[in-house]
């Protein structure tokens, strides 16, 4: 596994995919920013989801993106218990999709999951690419640190 941190943010990273962290309706005002940038043909695809459960991934197109694919999901809040035990599953979640559907490269929001969970989650996503290293050899990880536009903080 190639991992690469940049200044970039997941819609400017020249990835297959992005992972998108958003709400549970997958419609509310956390996904404002992946539809202007996807364009409205991604709409149909999000409302055939039915919504995401707290650390489910889903996979929808990627459509206007430069990613092929985004990766959807909802971190638990920071007070829930096993809050860091869905975000590690979650993340074991992620690197299951890249492999079922031959997904060689992935952009991972790290701005975002430092803004909302601080840096003990960051180290968790350390140790989750950790334990992947080895299994998926042909994955390229970005770790985007840049900021966009955004209404879901």
């Amino acid at each position: 596994m190639d991992i690469r941190f940049t200044d970039k943010n997941i819609f400017e990273a020249e990835a297959q995919s992005i992972v998108f962290f958003t709400d549970h309706s997958l419609l509310g005002n956390k996904t404002t920013s992946l539809i202007e940038r996807a364009g409205e043909r991604i709409i149909e695809p999000l409302i055939k989801q039915s919504g995401c459960a707290t650390g489910v991934v889903k996979i929808v197109p990627g459509f206007d993106l430069y990613s092929n694919y985004v990766l959807l999901s909802v971190l638990p809040t920071r007070d829930h218990p096993l809050a860091e035990k869905i975000f590690e599953d979650m993340l074991f979640q992620i690197f299951n999709i890249l492999a079922e559907y031959n997904i060689h490269s992935a952009a991972i929001d790290l701005f975002y999951i430092q803004k909302v969970f601080d840096q003990e989650y960051v180290a968790l996503l350390n140790n989750v690419v950790k334990k992947n290293r080895r299994e998926n050899t042909d994955v390229l990880l970005y770790l985007c640190k840049g900021e966009f536009v955004d209404n879901r903080l």
